[in-house]
């Protein structure tokens, strides 16, 4: 641990003028130092989030909760189990000590201490900790970069092939039995299948796009994949894309730019186009039948804004903080909808590999308006 980098200490000592002095100590030499008076008093204190130690300095000898028994109860519980913990105890015998060690502590110091001992001691536990803590990390970030590529290749694989087969099979039945005499009950069929397969082939893609999304991929080469294009032109065929999917009429939703066609982003059009359907999509089923959908299209400075807005049933506000959650579906216990609320979490995502936010306000009962906002070529990192 750097010399000038604070550090949080706990020290448990029933004797005051020792953890005055020892807390003096400390805090004199950059550490942030919390004290108690006894073992239960410290468990009190961690149990309540008073502090959050890095490192525990405790006696051993104190009525009530003593330190062995303080050092059991921290290790019992796995979010304090990793912490060091340290004994300073005027019992020197070899006895004591082992009995420290096995009991699961990282340090014994002996009283009266030399306080650069305690200092060295302390800061030796909180760089192991830091340095395990780290190594911990990045073998568990690196396997599960490993395992999410694995599973995006699974998933387009598995996912996508055979329900391009389902899908195309199905379409091509259903066309040779157009002009067939079927009874009724084989029409309603029939089109519950279509929507079936429909929406398992959004779910499907929803999965995977998510998927490569979270990846970091995208992100790390966007440089790569990026293109200029009209903001414009990426909004339109949103819109244009969406109605024909969703079969609603042209006039429900409502484009008004106010920028020059000619205004372009550095973007990946093809994800930015579907984070745009995904919103629209939001907006048109859980709008009133017949109400309209707006999208304004503006420039603040140097950054574009892309804002729809619709007139449904709206967000409560405690709640709002979970639409960009995956699987963070408002309500749905109350109403029946489709997905698995990956809409607005694919939205998110795709804002951030683009160097742009994604922000959502709602009115209960009045509609929602979501604000997506990017940095203009110029001034894009």
């Amino acid at each position: 641990m750097a010399e000038d980098a604070a550090a949080t200490v706990l020290i448990v000592d029933d004797d005051v003028e020792l953890l005055n002095n020892t807390s003096m100590i400390l805090s004199l030499n950059g550490f942030e130092v919390f004290t108690a008076h006894s073992g239960q008093r410290a468990l009190e204190m961690l149990r309540a989030g008073e502090c959050a130690p890095q490192v525990i300095v405790s006696d051993i000898l104190m009525p009530g909760l003593n330190g062995f028994d303080l050092l059991e109860r921290v290790r019992t519980m796995p979010e304090w189990k990793l912490i060091p913990f340290i004994f300073l105890s005027a019992h020197d015998s070899r006895r004591s000590i082992s009995e420290g060690r096995q009991r699961g502590a990282d340090d014994y110091i002996t009283k009266p201490f030399d306080a650069k001992e305690l200092i060295q001691a302390i800061r030796h536990r909180v760089d192991r900790a830091h340095a395990l803590r780290e190594k911990v990390e990045t073998e568990i970030s690196t396997g599960f970069d490993r395992v999410r590529s694995q599973l995006v290749n699974l998933l387009s694989h598995e996912l996508r092939t055979p329900l391009t087969y389902i899908t195309g099979g199905f379409e091509l039945l259903a066309d040779s039995l157009r002009y067939e005499n079927l009874p009724p009950d084989a029409h309603t069929s029939l089109d519950l299948i279509r929507s079936g397969t429909q929406r398992l082939t959004r779910l499907a893609e929803q999965v995977v796009r998510y998927a490569e999304l979270s990846s970091g991929h995208l992100r790390a080469h966007f440089a790569e994949f990026a293109l200029l294009h009209s903001i414009n032109e990426i909004v339109t065929s949103a819109a244009a894309l969406i109605l024909r999917e969703s079969g609603a009429a042209a006039d429900l939703i409502q484009i008004d730019t106010q920028i020059p066609d000619t205004l372009e982003v550095s973007c990946i059009p093809e994800y930015l186009v579907n984070a745009i359907m995904e919103i629209l999509r939001n907006a048109l089923t859980y709008s009133p039948a017949g109400s309209t959908v707006v999208v304004r299209v503006y420039r603040r400075y140097e950054e574009v804004f892309i804002e729809i807005s619709d007139q449904g049933r709206g967000i409560p506000a405690d709640r709002l903080k979970r639409a960009l959650d995956v699987m963070g579906q408002v309500d749905r216990t109350y109403f029946e909808q489709q997905g698995i609320g990956m809409g607005l979490p694919i939205v998110k995502r795709t804002m951030d590999v683009h160097g742009g936010e994604c922000a959502i306000a709602s009115v209960q009962d009045k509609g929602t308006t979501v604000t997506l906002k990017m940095p203009l070529p110029s001034v894009s990192s």
